[in-house]
Order: structure tokens, then sequence, then C-alpha cells
């Protein structure tokens, strides 16, 4: 039984008896074969909406910002900026973070700065540290937020205008 893994609801393995044939064979055979459709989603599309911020940062492209998932980064996997694939968050795969604030708010700008990405909301700024999906984190930097601007690398710094609270 072959079954996708976002349609098999966590089953890993499947145990089945033998009503007729002989139970000292190695395989079962079926005869029923029927294709389905899968369960998942595309995070970004021309329902869900597409992301509003990018980066190249440690050779991965990171998006952000979509309507359906704001608070949401994506990374492409290493080298390769188009295949954002998941499977077992393996080094070599694609990474999905989610930011967690108290006031969240939607994500309008990356930044790419040396070893860090700096990512601006209208309520906080966080530091994203971390090049694999095992090793990656965001940590709060302020609560000042930033205004939907593009912000500028000056000499080793990173200038935004705050947003007005």
């Amino acid at each position: 039984i072959t079954i996708a893994p976002e349609a098999g609801g966590g089953f890993e393995e499947f145990v089945g008896y033998f009503v007729t044939g002989n139970a000292d064979e190695r395989f079962v055979e079926f005869t029923r074969t029927a294709n389905g459709t899968s369960k998942e989603e595309n995070l970004y599309s021309g329902t869900r909406g597409y992301p509003t911020a990018g980066a190249f940062h440690n050779g991965r492209l990171w998006l952000s910002g979509s309507p359906a998932a704001p608070h949401t980064l994506v990374a492409s996997k290493p080298s390769q900026f188009f295949d954002f694939e998941r499977k077992g968050g393996e080094d070599d795969e694609g990474i999905l973070i989610t930011l967690q604030a108290r006031s969240a708010s939607a994500i309008h700008e990356l930044v790419s700065q040396r070893s860090r990405l700096q990512v601006f909301t209208s309520g906080t700024e966080y530091l994203v540290s971390g090049t694999t999906p095992s090793t990656v984190s965001a940590s709060e930097q302020t609560h000042l937020g930033s205004v939907n601007t593009q912000a500028v690398n000056t000499d080793g710094s990173t200038l935004f205008l705050e947003a007005k609270h």
C-alpha cells in the first residue's frame, strides 16, 4: 500500500491478516487501485496570496508575509532557490518557521546582513539565527516596530524607520 505522506494521517505502517491464500507468502497482492488527490495546499497561491518580502541569506531564498500566513518565514533548500520541500528536517531541506509574539504583526521586510537575517514587522524586530531546520530560531530584538519601507544597510548597521505607536 502506498499512501502520500500528507494523506496518510500519520500512519507509517499498516498491518493486515490473510483471509485466503498462503500466509507464508512475502507479498500480498491487491486488486483495487484508487488514485487520490493531495490534501496539502500550497502556502502561496492565487487564493492564499503571495509573499510580500524576500531575501537571499546563507545560500537560501527566504520568503514571508503572505496574507494567509503573515507571521511565517520559509526558506528554500540550500542553493536550490525554488525548492522549498520539507520532509524530515534534514539539513539540506527547506525551512518553515512561524514567529511567536504577544503582539504579532505581519512581516513586511527581510534584510540579510553578514550572518544575520533581520525580520521587520510593524510591532517587533527579530533576528533569525541558524542555518538548518534543526538549528533555526527567531528571537525578538525590540518592540519598536517599523514602517513598511525598505531598510538600508550601511557600515554594518541596518537603518529603518520606526513605527509610531
